[in-house]
């Protein structure tokens, strides 16, 4: 029904009474609704035409992200939080101890103990490990 009161009074009509106008607003209402029915006809005979119908299929990338938030619910939760910061949100282990108030070492100590326990889990060999600096250099 906006649509239809703007439509007919932003032009300026000869208008000369409310009953001529609320004939002219239903009018315009009318018209407003056709025209809706028939734009989303077309669309509905274009799109198949314009996006081609392919079907991806996502339930490796599912079942990949279940098999993680399984996993990772099996930490203890500081365990989990510096797993989750390191990379998820690809945090710096000093980012993460800054985040977290923690040093350095408890974070790294936090991060080995999430990839020995979720090695096993995930079929992820445990010689896999992130080597982390023991001093991280600042760039000169």
């Amino acid at each position: 029904m906006q649509a239809a009161v703007v439509k007919t009074f932003v032009k300026r009509r000869r208008l000369h009474d409310a009953r001529a106008a609320e004939g002219y607003v239903r009018a315009t209402m009318r018209t407003v609704h056709v025209d809706g029915i028939r734009r989303d006809s077309t669309w509905r005979r274009l799109i198949p035409k314009v996006a081609p119908r392919e079907t991806v299929e996502h339930a490796p990338e599912v079942d990949d992200h279940d098999e993680i938030t399984r996993a990772l619910a099996q930490l203890p939760p500081r365990v989990r939080t510096a797993v989750a910061l390191r990379y998820y949100d690809d945090l710096t282990v000093a980012d993460i101890a800054h985040a977290m108030r923690l040093n350095d070492g408890t974070v790294k100590k936090y991060l080995q103990e999430g990839r020995e326990r979720l090695a096993p889990l995930l079929g992820v060999s445990a010689e896999e490990r992130e080597r982390l600096p023991v001093v991280e250099r600042s760039e000169r």
